[in-house]
């Protein structure tokens, strides 16, 4: 088996994760998106191949943004409409957009990352 390094911080995003699953992994890796075993592991080691870190990292990520969104289009609709004339449809479009240019800067990042892990090993 590959020695795999030890990722403290994601490691312990993943545990918060699982925590607000009521420490349901099954759960939480649903939610995520990600194999229910693979995040199964690497919740209780910390430890996991580099596209597996890399592949945890982004579905954190993509959904602390998801909820981000959520809770700013909440506010939003508390708030009443937009106030620099732009129409509520139009930001929402705007912010899919955003995130799904961010979610291809991610990948990009970590393809690239991989090559550089790839070149060092």
């Amino acid at each position: 088996m590959p020695k795999c390094q030890l990722d403290e911080h994601l490691h312990q995003r993943a545990k918060d994760f699982v925590l607000r699953h009521g420490g349901n992994a099954s759960a939480a890796s649903a939610e995520l998106g990600i194999d229910r075993t693979k995040f199964w592991r690497f919740v209780k080691f910390g430890r996991a191949l580099p596209r597996t870190r890399v592949e945890v990292a982004q579905r954190l990520d993509l959904h602390d943004a998801a909820q981000t969104v959520r809770q700013s289009e909440t506010k939003m609709n508390q708030d009443g409409p937009v106030s620099f004339g732009v129409s509520f449809a139009e930001t929402r479009q705007l912010r899919a957009f955003c995130l799904k240019m961010l979610e291809m800067i991610d990948f990009y990042e970590s393809v690239a990352q991989a090559g550089e892990m790839k070149e060092t090993a």
